[in-house]
């Protein structure tokens, strides 16, 4: 066995072993709730073997899970001069997805092409400049011939043969290519590519901090008279010995926020764009995958049960609860809407002249306090006259106390036993 066919074996190996297990139901598509999606986001490069291989698995398992996955493709190449690169972004730009197929299409026949012409190259008679040296040192000569007999892909007729087969205009394409417009493209796109990243590790950041930035956020470590403030430097000596702040709140000021990173100063974000293929579902950094190698089966199965695990346990679908929010909502407006139009008018009514004004009280004794004579006993007669009874519960037999002394024996209680 040729030294080359053990590189080949050997670099399979590693790509399956990367694989998880997943096992695809094939009916879980046709059983995925109303309403569900899922964002799939694929960072490849036309210059890494395993990206450009695993590509067209990648693409197949989004367009078959179309409209429920929501897929874009990015390029990690930072070199402006990749033609391949160039290639794949001008495709999309010329036919964005998914409006059209025709990019993505092309994308993947061009990978497929260039894997195959990589394999011959990998099954050839290796070169004799590789003979003599140790198996390490030869599976490194041997690859590096591989890739030097493969560099010039991107020339050859495989390429047009691949825009005839997709119904993709090979003239502009190759004009936006090669032009300023390709390198200005592919800029943009690997760009894109880096802020995706970013805001996937960033949602998870925000999602444990407390509060995004607020009036405190700025009160850590300043001084309460910042020598930089324009009001504070007129008033010389004053702004020099104002005392800061950061032991007062620095540590125990809720609302601080960290200052807002670059894609290029977050280390996660570089080093997943230097592993490609990086495949990311969703929003958050849960599901970032970097040197992604999946099969198309693989990738139907894990969108498919994530769009399952996303959905409400019980019959209520989201977008019934969506219906129940909303008309929640719509009625608590509606009735402080009322309440607030009540309480305007009332309170016109409420500010006229004389609205709490009461007529005089003509009655003698309208809360009925007790009326004593001039002795210092209840008058009897004046309490038989009342028609409520005065503070009843001072008459029953059980009732004791100081307050009894002024009852006589012919209502039932013997005066003597208070006196």
């Amino acid at each position: 066995m040729h030294l080359a066919n053990v590189l080949l074996i050997s670099s399979l190996t590693l790509i399956q072993s990367r694989m998880p297990d997943y096992t695809f139901d094939p009916g879980c598509k046709e059983t995925l709730p109303v309403g569900s999606s899922l964002n799939f986001y694929y960072v490849t490069s036309a210059k890494n073997m395993d990206a450009i291989a695993n590509t067209p698995s990648a693409i197949a398992a989004a367009i078959s899970l179309k409209p429920k996955v929501h897929f874009k493709l990015y390029y990690t190449d930072k070199d402006e001069s990749n033609i391949g690169a160039r290639l794949g972004v001008c495709a999309m730009h010329q036919y964005p997805y998914p409006h059209n197929l025709n990019a993505l299409s092309f994308i993947s026949c061009v990978s497929t092409k260039h894997i195959e012409m990589r394999e011959k190259a990998f099954e050839s008679r290796p070169s004799s400049d590789c003979a003599g040296f140790s198996v390490a040192a030869t599976l490194d000569c041997l690859s590096n011939q591989v890739a030097v007999s493969t560099s010039k892909f991107f020339e050859t007729e495989s390429v047009k043969i691949c825009a005839q087969n997709t119904s993709v205009a090979w003239e502009p394409l190759n004009t936006c290519a090669t032009s300023h417009q390709g390198e200005t493209l592919l800029k943009t796109n690997t760009a894109a590519a880096a802020q995706m990243l970013a805001n996937q590790y960033n949602a998870d950041s925000k999602s444990k901090g407390f509060g995004g930035g607020s009036v405190l956020s700025d009160i850590g470590s300043r001084r309460l008279l910042s020598p930089q403030d324009d009001r504070s430097m007129k008033r010389g000596l004053l702004a020099k010995m104002a005392p800061t702040t950061h032991l007062l709140f620095g540590d125990l000021n809720p609302f601080k926020s960290t200052p807002k990173k670059t894609p290029a100063e977050m280390t996660k974000v570089q080093e997943s764009l230097a592993a490609p293929a990086v495949a990311v579902f969703g929003d958050v950094a849960k599901y970032v995958f970097p040197s992604n190698m999946w099969n198309v089966t693989k990738y139907e199965s894990f969108m498919c049960k994530t769009m399952k695990q996303q959905q409400p346990t019980d019959s209520a679908t989201a977008d019934v609860w969506t219906w129940i929010a909303g008309t929640a909502i719509s009625v608590s407006a509606i009735l402080a809407g009322v309440g607030v139009a009540i309480l305007f008018h009332k309170e016109k009514d409420w500010m006229k002249p004389g609205a709490f004004d009461r007529p005089a009280d003509t009655h003698p004794n309208r809360h009925q306090l007790v009326t004593l004579k001039e002795n210092g006993e209840v008058d009897q007669a004046y309490e038989k006259t009342l028609t409520v009874p005065n503070l009843p519960y001072l008459n029953g037999p059980w009732a004791k106390g100081s307050h009894k002394r002024w009852m006589t024996n012919t209502e039932g209680v013997d005066k003597a036993m208070y006196t």
